[in-house]
């Protein structure tokens, strides 16, 4: 089924289908912005922002888990909204809204008015809902969405300036994070799809002749060896299944398309290297001014060494493994069965009602049992793979009829299966997220193709209602393993908090925060392991480049502790003693800073001590 792409001119209809979707998915959005927090990850990011605000550069100044555009954006906002942790998420908001009408175009040329708001909405509902803080991630998956949105602009109209503009995100998404580097192998597989859509149409008997170019396929080939590469180490089944089939079959699909492909030699490489070559340049122009404070400043090295040499050892440190398939199939098979019924139904009324009833019935149980909660969570992770293989399968049916196929939906599939490798190698289940927009629109592209959209009620409840309802009423905390009521009820205590977390947080970090302005004196602040939020809402500035640590450097004994921690500068320090990610505190290092500052309060896992009082 050919895709139906809006009109040049839109039409009142198509303007208020896109109107309802951005407005309703907005608003969807909006209300759930200040609810919730991992505190690491708004420490972060937010004293990033206000250290960029007042001056500093990421790598050079500070370190920064990621490339160092980002705070940039978040300083903006602490400009214009204050300084708090709420000012990142605003601009996450703007970010999204500008993001919503790219879903809908996608949705719209392959759906139809009526789909895309619904699409539309549930895309958002997949997305911040699950995890609102302002998180780089997200800007990638809003830059990707339009990169396609671009490339089936350019794909249509031939017009350049839609190149440049996919080189542009790419640079954009390169400057937020890492993985940006993702999105640009998705955009030129996409420019690939585009231009041997192109050749096809370009032979004047649809017959190929025999000929292929050997240096895209060895390119094809590199790519599954870096990929294989990537996900070597620690490839389980689920890895298999969610990252390396999807990219493996993208690119096959790239491989085959290519293979005996006959076109004028020359011509098909200066269409390839023009293309890419405008990309390259947009790409460039955009990470150039990126990096003109570090170049002016001598401060390259920094850079390279904080995001690249410190990136991957924090990556090769992180780890948290994909759900097993065997457990992926032994929860999901009862959604399918339903789906399963109601693709079987045709026009009979009652197969289609028993299908919705039991889609209900599913609802009910997500939120009464852990069993049900993760089949329906199951369900929703699996509709990458899934769709992905679809849209292959469809592809090399195409192929072997010598039919024309949608190059955009390969392109979206292609850049959605590659930028789905954020979610390695630690899996955490909120990592899906990121991915489940375009995952969607995939799925919802590739039920078009077969002409069994109007057929996916069913599956369209169970995913609206548990993202709407289950997933929103829950917590980051909670996603992907079970159902619960989450109290997001009470602001975070002082001026720079504003967010809505839980009673237990909002009491805990009140009492602490007194506690520090209590005993710091005229000092700083010294709080670690994995603390930057106490520096931010503490309103004082990390002593050192890390604000994860307690020390300057990590110390190998109690004698080396001087060398790396000045406890002449600090009256009061924050331990937290037991960290997410790293080790806790040795016992001797523990019991050296006891002896330095002998008083102390526990608050959980967070323990203030301090020397006396003032």
């Amino acid at each position: 089924m050919p895709p139906s792409a809006p009109p040049t001119a839109p039409d009142r209809r198509t303007i208020v289908s896109l109107a309802v979707a951005v407005l309703a998915a907005a608003l969807s959005i909006w209300t759930i912005l200040d609810r919730g927090w991992v505190p690491f990850d708004e420490g972060t990011i937010a004293q990033a922002a206000e250290r960029v605000m007042h001056g500093e550069l990421a790598h050079r100044d500070f370190s920064d888990p990621y490339t160092g555009g980002l705070p940039y954006w978040h300083a903006l906002g602490m400009r214009a909204f204050g300084v708090s942790l709420m000012a990142p998420r605003y601009m996450l908001f703007i970010a999204c809204v500008l993001w919503l009408p790219a879903v809908w175009w996608l949705a719209m040329r392959s759906c139809g008015r009526r789909w895309a708001v619904a699409i539309t909405i549930l895309a958002a509902w997949w997305s911040l809902p699950v995890y609102p803080a302002a998180m780089p991630t997200w800007y990638v998956l809003f830059a990707g969405t339009w990169i396609v949105v671009a490339l089936e602009r350019w794909h249509v109209t031939k017009h350049a300036r839609w190149l440049v503009l996919v080189g542009a995100l790419c640079g954009a998404a390169i400057a937020v994070k890492q993985t940006g580097l993702y999105l640009v192998a998705g955009a030129l597989l996409g420019v690939l799809f585009c231009e041997q859509d192109d050749t096809r149409k370009r032979w004047p008997d649809a017959t190929p002749s025999g000929r292929t170019e050997p240096i895209i396929l060895a390119l094809i080939a590199l790519l599954v060896a870096l990929v294989v590469q990537l996900l070597s180490r620690r490839l389980g089944s689920g890895e298999l299944l969610h990252l390396l089939f999807p990219v493996g079959a993208m690119l096959t699909v790239a491989g085959a398309r290519e293979w005996k492909l006959t076109d004028d030699r020359a011509r098909r490489w200066r269409a390839l290297l023009r293309a890419t070559g405008i990309i390259a340049v947009s790409a460039g122009v955009l990470l150039l001014l990126f990096l003109l404070p570090y170049l002016t400043s001598g401060a390259t090295g920094a850079l390279y060494s904080g995001a690249i040499g410190a990136g991957i050892q924090r990556i090769t440190g992180l780890q948290k493994t994909m759900t097993p398939v065997s457990w992926l199939l032994a929860g999901i098979w009862p959604v399918y069965l339903v789906l399963l019924l109601e693709l079987l139904s045709r026009n009979r009324r009652v197969l289609q009602v028993v299908a919705a009833l039991a889609g209900v019935a599913l609802l009910w149980l997500s939120i009464r049992s852990v069993a049900g909660y993760r089949t329906l969570w199951y369900f929703g992770t699996s509709i990458l793979p899934l769709a992905v293989g679809a849209v292959a399968y469809a592809a090399f049916r195409a192929r072997r009829a010598r039919a024309a196929f949608d190059p955009i939906l390969l392109a979206l599939a292609g850049l959605t299966s590659l930028h789905a490798l954020n979610q390695f190698p630690f899996s955490a289940p909120n990592y899906y997220a990121y991915v489940a927009p375009l995952a969607l629109l995939v799925a919802a592209g590739a039920a078009a193709h077969y002409g069994v959209l109007q057929r996916m009620g069913a599956a369209t409840l169970i995913l609206a209602g548990f993202s709407g309802v289950v997933l929103r009423i829950g917590s980051v905390h909670s996603v992907g393993g079970y159902p619960v009521v989450w109290d997001y009820a009470h602001r975070l205590a002082g001026p720079r908090g504003g967010l809505l977390v839980t009673t237990y947080d909002s009491v805990r970090y009140g009492k602490l925060l007194e506690i520090v302005a209590r005993h710091r004196g005229g000092g700083t602040v010294y709080a670690g392991p994995e603390l930057p939020e106490i520096y931010f809402l503490a309103g004082v500035k990390s002593p050192g480049r890390d604000s994860y640590s307690l020390f300057s450097a990590e110390p190998g004994d109690t004698a080396s502790l001087p060398r790396v921690f000045d406890a002449e500068a600090a009256d009061v320090i924050v331990v937290k003693r037991r960290p997410m990610f790293g080790p806790p505190l040795a016992d001797d290092v523990y019991q050296w800073l006891e002896n330095r500052y002998p008083l102390g309060a526990r608050l959980d896992t967070l323990e203030v001590r301090w020397k006396g009082p003032h």
